[in-house]
């Protein structure tokens, strides 16, 4: 996931380099994130207390415990991938290297630690929206190109 100097979440389906979220990226993302629970995330940067301060404790505790559960889903498959492809003792030291980077069994993690989670769970999204805004894309220039289908 790259970021535009807003810090905005960057289309990686984008060719052009720094080109904000097209609409159905942005559409996608958010029916993907209510789906799962968590809030949509559109700035890994952004504070996402001031989202939840907009819900109600119960609703903005179900929400935090629901990106929690995600994120140590996603980071969990993360290391899966890496023993399937190099080996159990890659997959130890890649677990060892992101320990700082993620804080894995913080209590309280920092800034850096919490935006590097969201970038996990922004990037599984983005792994499952990719393949469908690319078909998206490739349907409407078709339909460009024969024009209207007349029956």
């Amino acid at each position: 996931m790259q970021r535009g100097r807003s810090n905005q979440v960057i289309s990686k389906t984008n060719k052009m380099k720094n080109q904000p979220l097209k609409d159905i990226e942005k559409a996608l993302m958010y029916e993907i994130s209510f789906s799962l629970g968590i809030l949509p995330i559109e700035n890994v940067h952004a504070d996402m207390s001031r989202a939840l301060k907009d819900l109600s404790p119960e609703e903005a505790r179900a929400f935090k415990r629901k990106f929690r559960k995600v994120w140590k889903k996603t980071f969990k498959q993360m290391v899966a991938q890496h023993q399937k492809l190099y080996g159990k003792k890659h997959a130890a030291a890649f677990v060892k290297r992101m320990n700082d980077v993620v804080g894995l069994g913080k209590k309280n993690p920092t800034k850096n630690e919490k935006i590097a989670r969201k970038n996990f769970v922004s990037r599984e999204i983005f792994s499952v929206i990719s393949p469908a805004v690319t078909a998206f894309e490739k349907i409407k220039r078709n339909e460009g190109k024969e024009g209207p289908k007349e029956e």
